[in-house]
């Protein structure tokens, strides 16, 4: 028995059925976040570009580096499709059934992983800004004595938790945190990042954590003038286990500065826009 499929090829069908379901992120100038908005029917949607054009948004940093092709990402997506793909190898009979649960088999880890991400988040920045943790989410909750036993011992002082910046090129973003670090001089910019630790390889950092710390440390830090420190700090979201810090060279982030304005001038040709300061 042969399955015969019409119309685009089985390989055009998995890239649409997978394609990113996430949407952009923006900023108006003044730092607030408009990332949704409500229609006349009173539900929410995510803001787009012609909203964009239309009140001076500014594109986040991650939107920005959505053009590139981001290995350690794609390589976890693949995984995951691939996982969900044999998990559901009892309806490969029947190609549309079988494409469609495997994508929301697949899609529903990305969103546990989002949503661990999220949660993780908001528990850093209440300790943060209170020394203290409310409302946490029971998925997180193991992982808070890591956390704090990570806070206490290296953060001297906190400058700003989760806060929006815009740069007048063009882009806005929320930079995780700003501090005195016990270990370093001046200020660290750090940025959190929840992955699968494999045991084996231990944490991984990417180029595109270095791009996107690069672009939010060029995002003024009142009353600062000296040179600040650029941190990738990585939880491992199987286990709670020890937070993992990683101190990136300032010539690595001066070159990953440099890589992220062609990713931006890329960005606003491709979509032909370019927001305007003081509009």
């Amino acid at each position: 028995m042969s399955l015969t499929i019409q119309g685009p090829s089985v390989a055009d069908q998995i890239r649409e059925a997978t394609r990113a379901k996430s949407s952009a992120h923006w900023y108006k100038e003044n730092g607030e976040a408009c990332h949704s908005r409500l229609t006349k029917q009173g539900k929410e949607r995510a803001t787009n570009l012609r909203d964009a054009r239309k009140e001076n948004l500014y594109p986040s940093v991650t939107s920005i580096l959505g053009i590139l092709n981001k290995k350690g990402l794609e390589q976890w997506k693949q995984n995951n499709l691939l996982k969900s793909a044999w998990d559901k190898r009892e309806h490969a009979a029947d190609f549309e059934k079988w494409l469609k649960e495997v994508v929301a088999s697949s899609w529903e880890v990305s969103k546990d992983a989002m949503r661990f991400g999220t949660d993780w988040h908001h528990m850093a920045e209440s300790y943060a800004t209170t020394g203290k943790i409310e409302n946490i989410a029971p998925q997180v909750e193991p992982y808070v004595d890591e956390f704090k036993a990570w806070f206490d011992e290296k953060v001297v002082e906190v400058v700003s938790s989760e806060q929006s910046v815009v740069h007048p090129l063009g882009f806005a973003g929320t930079r995780d945190l700003v501090f005195k670090h016990k270990d370093h001089p001046g200020l660290v910019v750090g940025d959190y990042k929840t992955q699968n630790v494999n045991e084996k390889y231990g944490p991984k950092v990417w180029p595109e954590h270095a791009l996107q710390l690069a672009a939010y440390r060029q995002c003024e830090i009142e009353g600062n003038t000296d040179p600040v420190v650029c941190l990738s700090i990585i939880i491992d979201s199987n286990k709670p286990a020890p937070l993992h810090e990683h101190t990136w060279p300032a010539e690595e982030i001066n070159d990953a500065w440099e890589t992220f304005c062609h990713c931006l001038a890329i960005w606003q040709s491709q979509n032909k826009y370019k927001p305007s300061p003081g509009r």
